[in-house]
């Protein structure tokens, strides 16, 4: 049963939420310049990588870290709700920001 976001209670920073979903997702730069030519320099904005479609969270006979089904333009992505990965939660903003491990984002590229 879903709940409208009014009657929903306030939870701890530390949990986690279903209202993910539909959430933007946004890779950050995995550098940032030293240099730019511009204090707005493109280089530093994240790039939109896609959307969450659904959040899969580890059962009793397994455990582990819940994943983000995110859908992109190449395709599914699964990206751990981790702290060091998910570097910023925004629900009431509906975006997401990523910092990926290097590979994750081609895992599913042929």
């Amino acid at each position: 049963m879903l709940l409208p976001f009014e009657q929903r209670v306030t939870l701890p920073a530390d949990s986690i939420r279903i209202d993910l979903i539909g959430c933007a997702v946004f890779e950050n730069p995995a550098f940032v310049p030293v240099v730019s030519s511009s204090p707005c320099s493109l280089a530093e904005a994240p790039s939109l990588l896609g959307t969450v479609r659904d959040v899969q969270f580890p059962g009793e006979e397994i455990s582990g870290t819940p994943l983000l089904e995110v859908e992109t333009s190449h395709g599914e992505v699964l990206i751990p709700l981790a702290v060091d990965i998910c570097a910023k939660i925004d629900t009431a903003a509906r975006r997401i920001d990523v910092n990926l491990p290097e590979g994750l984002r081609d895992l599913n590229r042929e």
